[in-house]
């Protein structure tokens, strides 16, 4: 859970609109995640399946000078595709030691004399 409190100082802003918080609840695949922004409630959910995240949330703005006045409804999605690879297993990089912490044996350069 969380509560955040913005804007404590500006006393021209109705508490109601300064006032946010919510819960996130997460799985091994799916994140569930519920609150309040500016009085009016908030709803998302996340999917991790290994490579790929997609996400989906809605929540209100007040646009008006105070809280119930005039909500506008947003909706934002998200889609990713995560790809990676290490490059110490490929031979690129500054260290003489694996990824795994493992000794990496490299040829010697010759000495001249």
């Amino acid at each position: 859970p969380a509560i955040d409190y913005r804007f404590a100082n500006d006393t021209s802003m109705q508490l109601g609109k300064k006032l946010h918080m919510g819960v996130e609840v997460a799985m091994p695949f799916l994140t569930v995640r519920g609150g309040l922004n500016q009085g009016y409630w908030t709803a998302g959910a996340g999917f991790n399946m290994w490579l790929i995240h997609v996400e989906a949330a809605t929540y209100g703005v007040e646009l008006g000078a105070y809280p119930g006045q005039q909500e506008d409804r947003r909706y934002m999605a998200n889609f990713s595709f995560q790809l990676g690879f290490d490059p110490g297993r490929l031979g690129f990089g500054s260290s003489s030691s694996g990824s795994d912490g493992e000794n990496v044996s490299r040829p010697r350069l010759k000495q001249r004399r």
